[in-house]
């Protein structure tokens, strides 16, 4: 089963499941969605709504709905596949935490997962966070020299390392050795986000 108690699966055993097929009797408030087919452009040329977007607003979400859409297509950039997994009110959905997971395949860098969690707030607000998870089949060390110079280094426990920078607070990236390879969080927080042209209008 995919999700128990209200909680979804994650990484590879997820889109392991996923892809499987649909399962029964699932938690209330939690519906899995099989989407299949393949992505050929990273941007549609109509910019249709991608997967995770058109997911949150079968479910309700709407004042949320701008946020997980700009955290989702970002991610979904040269896509091949992609499968998705949400958490939702059922009574509120509009008014209460919104949870996503997306299992994104790319034909250059193999699959990963990502979070999107959405948190309606005050005067049009929402506090949303994202975190993106990947294996990387090189050491931290060196992927860390390759693209994070200048990042300033936490050692979090023996094995685990977060960076982050001055010049992007709301974001970090942690690094995990894990076997051969590291494993990737990046992740991005924003406690006050709205959308570009509710903050266009409050500039005039």
């Amino acid at each position: 089963m995919v999700i128990r108690s209200g909680v979804a699966c994650l990484g590879l055993l997820c889109m392991v499941a996923l892809l499987a097929g649909p399962t029964p009797a699932h938690a209330q408030g939690t519906r899995p969605m099989r989407t299949g087919g393949t992505r050929r452009e990273a941007i549609p040329r109509h910019s249709a709504p991608d997967r995770m977007s058109q997911a949150a607003k079968s479910v309700g979400v709407v004042r949320c709905l701008p946020a997980v859409r700009r955290l989702s297509s970002l991610d979904l950039l040269g896509a091949s596949r992609d499968d998705v997994v949400l958490n939702w009110d059922r009574q509120f959905p509009d008014a209460s935490p919104f949870f996503g997971l997306m299992g994104v395949v790319e034909p250059r860098t193999g699959t990963h997962a990502t979070t999107i969690t959405a948190v309606p707030g005050p005067y049009g607000t929402c506090t949303v966070a994202s975190e993106r998870i990947a294996w990387a089949p090189e050491s931290c060390a060196r992927l860390a020299r390759r693209e994070l110079p200048g990042y300033r280094v936490a050692h979090l426990l023996p094995d685990m390392d977060v960076l982050s920078s001055a010049s992007d607070v709301d974001s970090t990236v942690s690094l995990l050795r894990a076997g051969p390879g590291c494993l990737v969080i990046r992740k991005f927080v924003d406690f006050d986000w709205r959308a570009p042209h509710t903050r266009a209008r409050e500039l005039r």
